[in-house]
C-alpha cells in the first residue's frame, strides 16, 4: 500500500515538476505569463496614472463682448477641466479648429446675453462638446454647468440684495438646496482607481488562459503526452496530470498576484481596502477556476497557435461579461447569466468590492462560493477532456490503436 502510495506520489510531483519546465523553457509562454502581464499593467497604469481629464482645449465664440460675456468666459477658463484657447468669431472657424484637432469643444455665448441678464429675460450659453470620448465630453458639460449655475446665482442674488433683502437672506433664496457630494469609493473620482483593478483581473485570467493553451497545442505538436507515463509504461492517473499541472501554474500565478497586487497597487496607489488574509482566499478558487478551466480547452487545442486565435477572440466577451465597459443592469438577462460562467466575471465583481469598498470576504460569499463552484466544474471537465486526450494520445506513441 505504502509502496503504491510512493509511486502515485512520485508520478504527481513529475508531473509538476516537467510542467514547470515547459512553462520555463517556452520563451513565448514565459513572454505571455510574465511579460505581458507586466508590461500591460504598466503600460495601462502610466496610461491612466492622471486619473482624471483635466485642462482640455475649448474655443469661445464670443458674440455678445461685453462685460458679462467675457466674466463668463474667463470664469469658464478658471475651471480645471477645460483652458480656452482660441476666440474665434464664428462658430464655422471653431468647426475648422475641430477637425485639426486642435480643440475638443467650443462655448458660444450668444447676442444680447448681456442685455438679456439686465432686462430679466431668460439667456442661452451653448456647449458644443465632442462625445466621441465621453470622459472628455462630461468634463467640458460639468465646467460649462458649473459656471452658468453659480452665474445664476450670483445673478438672483445681486437681484434680491437690490430689491433691500440682506445678502444671508438674498443667498438663501437664490440657493435654497445646496447639494453636498459625498463620494464613497472613488474619492478622487479617477479614470484608473475605476477601471484598473477589473483590468488587472482580466490581464491575469488572459495570461493564464493563453500560456496553457500554448502548451496544450505543443504537447500535441510534439508528442510530449508519451511522457506522461511510469517506468512501467503505464499512463499517469488523470487525476495526477491535472492536479500536477494546476499545481505548476498556481504556483507561478502566485509570484505573479505577489509583484502585480502587492508592488503595482502601492506603486500607483490604487485603492487597497481589503483585508490581506481574505483577498489572498478570494484568490485562490478565481485562479483554480481559471486553471481548470483553461486545461479542459487545451486538451482540444491541435496546435499551439489554435490557442491565441481562440482567447484574443474571446477578450472582447470577457470584458463585456464582467460589467466593467457597460453596467450589468443594462444587459439582457440570459447574457449576465452567462457571464457567470466566466471566472474573471465572479472575481471583479467581488475583487473590486473588496479592494476598493472594504468588504469582507462573508460580504462578497455569493461571488466566492460562486468562483468555488466553477473551480469544482471546471476541475471535472479538465479530468473528463484530459482523460480523453491521454487514451487517444498515449497509445499512438507506442503504435497501439486507441
Amino acid at each position: 500500500m505504502m509502496k503504491k502510495w510512493g509511486k502515485a506520489c512520485g508520478c504527481f510531483f513529475d508531473v509538476v515538476k516537467n510542467e514547470s519546465i515547459f512553462i520555463l523553457k517556452d520563451e513565448g509562454v514565459m513572454l505571455i505569463l510574465f511579460g505581458a502581464i507586466f508590461i500591460y499593467s504598466t503600460l495601462y497604469s502610466m496610461a491612466y496614472h492622471n486619473q482624471v481629464v483635466r485642462n482640455e482645449p475649448i474655443a469661445v465664440v464670443d458674440l455678445d463682448r461685453t462685460p458679462a460675456s467675457r466674466a463668463l468666459i474667463r470664469a469658464v477658463d478658471a475651471t480645471p477641466q477645460v483652458r480656452v484657447r482660441y476666440e474665434v468669431p464664428s462658430l464655422h472657424e471653431a468647426e475648422r479648429l475641430f477637425f485639426d484637432r486642435k480643440i475638443y469643444g467650443c462655448l458660444l455665448v450668444p447676442y444680447d446675453y448681456e442685455k438679456d441678464i439686465l432686462s430679466g429675460r431668460q439667456a442661452f450659453v451653448s456647449m458644443y462638446a465632442d462625445a466621441g470620448y465621453f470622459l472628455m465630453y462630461k468634463q467640458m458639460l460639468a465646467a460649462a454647468s458649473d459656471v452658468v449655475e453659480a452665474e445664476n446665482v450670483r445673478i438672483e442674488t445681486a437681484d434680491f440684495v437690490s430689491a433691500g433683502m440682506s445678502d444671508e437672506m438674498a443667498e438663501a433664496l437664490a440657493e435654497p438646496v445646496v447639494p453636498v457630494p459625498v463620494v464613497l469609493y472613488n474619492t478622487i473620482e479617477g479614470y484608473a482607481t475605476f477601471v484598473m483593478p477589473a483590468i488587472m483581473i482580466l490581464i491575469l485570467q488572459q495570461a493564464l488562459l493563453l500560456s496553457i493553451g500554448m502548451i496544450g497545442g505543443t504537447f500535441r505538436e510534439r508528442k510530449l503526452y508519451c511522457r506522461l507515463v511510469d517506468v512501467d509504461g503505464k499512463p499517469y492517473s488523470v487525476f495526477n496530470v491535472v492536479v500536477g499541472k494546476a499545481l505548476a501554474y498556481f504556483l507561478f500565478c502566485l509570484l505573479i498576484c505577489i509583484v502585480v497586487f502587492g508592488i503595482y497597487y502601492k506603486l500607483f496607489h490604487y485603492p487597497d481596502r481589503g483585508a490581506f488574509v481574505e483577498v489572498a482566499l478570494f484568490f485562490i478558487p478565481y485562479l483554480l477556476s481559471v486553471i481548470f478551466l483553461a486545461l479542459t480547452v487545451s486538451a482540444l487545442f491541435r496546435y499551439r497557435e489554435t490557442a491565441v486565435l481562440v482567447w484574443v477572440a474571446w477578450s472582447i466577451p470577457f470584458l463585456l461579461f464582467s460589467g466593467v465597459s457597460f453596467p450589468k443592469e443594462g444587459m439582457p438577462e440570459w447574457f449576465y447569466t452567462f457571464g457567470k460562467l466566466i471566472p474573471s466575471s465572479n472575481a471583479i465583481d467581488g475583487f473590486i468590492r473588496m479592494e476598493v469598498m472594504g468588504a469582507t470576504l462573508e460580504e462578497v460569499f455569493e461571488q466566492y462560493r460562486m468562483l468555488w463552484i466553477l473551480t469544482g466544474v471546471y476541475f471535472l471537465s479538465a479530468m473528463i477532456a484530459l482523460q480523453i486526450r491521454l487514451r487517444r494520445e498515449i497509445p499512438a506513441c507506442f503504435g497501439e490503436k486507441s
